[in-house]
This record gives C-alpha cells, sequence and structure tokens, in this order.
C-alpha cells in the first residue's frame, strides 16, 4: 500500500458579493472539483446537497508503493 496525494488549489478571483472562489482538489483524471462538493457535511453538521462521493473519493489519488514523488 502506497501514500494519499491530494492536490488543492485555491482558485483566483472573487465573486459578485466579494467572496472568494474557493478551495479546488484534482482528481485521478485531471478535473477539478470544488471543495463544497466533496464534503458529505456542511459545518452544521447537516447533509450536503451537493455531496459527490465519487468526486471525494477520486481526489485521494493512490501512490503505488516504491514510487518517490518529489514535492516542490
Amino acid at each position: 500500500m502506497g501514500s494519499i496525494l491530494r492536490v488543492g488549489m485555491k482558485k483566483p478571483g472573487v465573486d459578485a458579493s466579494g467572496q472568494g472562489m474557493g478551495t479546488q482538489y484534482l482528481d485521478s483524471s485531471g478535473n477539478w472539483h470544488y471543495e463544497k462538493t466533496l464534503k458529505p457535511t456542511d459545518k452544521l453538521g447537516n447533509a450536503n446537497s451537493l455531496y459527490n462521493a465519487h468526486a471525494a473519493a477520486d481526489t485521494h489519488i493512490q501512490i503505488p508503493a516504491g514510487l518517490k514523488v518529489k514535492c516542490k
């Protein structure tokens, strides 16, 4: 069993109300997913209707045992 790689970025810019655009995470197919779609509950513990279990799993990229990954 190897390690897990998770690649995230803060999307640049702000929306019409001046709020940041949020954090996105990369999946193993090269698609970006907003953090709000990767959590099953909100901050209050309520069910998140935007939750995508498949995307949440795909953003945790398995690195094969023995493979060395250098992060910069």
